[in-house]
């Protein structure tokens, strides 16, 4: 069976965007360019390493947060990277932790509601200076596994898991974090013209699915917090 999902993600981008459609499907599809963020906690100098084998360029907007212009794909192969000294992720999926981190105070009690594969989470302890406690959710046991695998190889010792559906976090958590992350769960269309999976999974009932259940997250995750606390929900997708 052919699948057709350029169509099917066409026939519904189309009508909104009218004549941005194209400079919106390029966006989609053209390649990305690869960002670190430093772990900054560790008092360690990794830009030496790898300034010598790769050009990057400081993102004025972030802290330790750097553009891979030659040789990204040498990061990889750096002690930095592979001990743990960077972590590669999106400005996207920094600037959320970020905004939460501007309102916490010292030894703050967060939540990261869907947190594998850790990057948030990682972050989110780096910034804290491990100080405070995180919780981390993954409802998932396979992707709670690379949540682990990061959590010990970034040095987040101030975070602790738990693995269950985040709609009944308020059964143990109600009014217990100052401040709480929830990077939802999504229909991925960031990812459709990269991945073969997301281009057979997609279509209108996943997004009006997955939009329900993060409808449903949020009303939780907002329960859980402390009176005062600080919410920032996040999403990578476009419906």
């Amino acid at each position: 069976m052919e699948n057709n999902w350029l169509e099917r993600f066409s026939a519904e981008y189309k009508p909104l965007l009218k004549d941005k459609y194209d400079e919106f499907e390029y966006g989609l599809s053209c390649p990305k360019a690869r960002h670190i963020r430093m772990q900054s906690s560790r008092n360690i100098d990794y830009l030496t390493e790898l300034n010598n084998i790769c050009t990057l360029e400081k993102l004025e907007e972030y802290d330790n947060v750097y553009k891979a212009v030659e040789n990204a794909d040498k990061i990889v192969e750096s002690i930095s990277f592979q001990t743990g000294g960077v972590y590669i992720m999106n400005p996207s999926s920094i600037a959320p932790v970020e905004i939460l981190m501007s309102y916490m105070g010292e030894n703050p009690v967060m939540l990261d509601v869907s947190s594998a594969p850790g990057g948030k989470t990682c972050a989110l302890s780096d910034m804290s200076n491990r100080k405070g406690i995180i919780v981390a959710n993954e409802i998932s046991a396979s992707r709670l596994k690379s949540l682990h695998f990061n959590l010990e190889k970034y040095g987040a010792y101030n975070v602790k898991t738990v693995s269950m559906d985040g709609r009944l976090l308020p059964n143990i958590f109600e009014n217990s974090f100052d401040g709480i992350l929830l990077d939802a769960p999504c229909s991925n269309e960031n990812k459709i013209f990269r991945n073969k999976t997301v281009q057979a999974e997609w279509n209108k009932k996943l997004v009006e699915r997955m939009a329900d259940l993060q409808r449903q997250l949020i009303k939780s995750a907002f329960l859980c917090l402390k009176e005062g606390g600080v919410l920032v929900y996040s999403t990578c997708t476009l419906s």
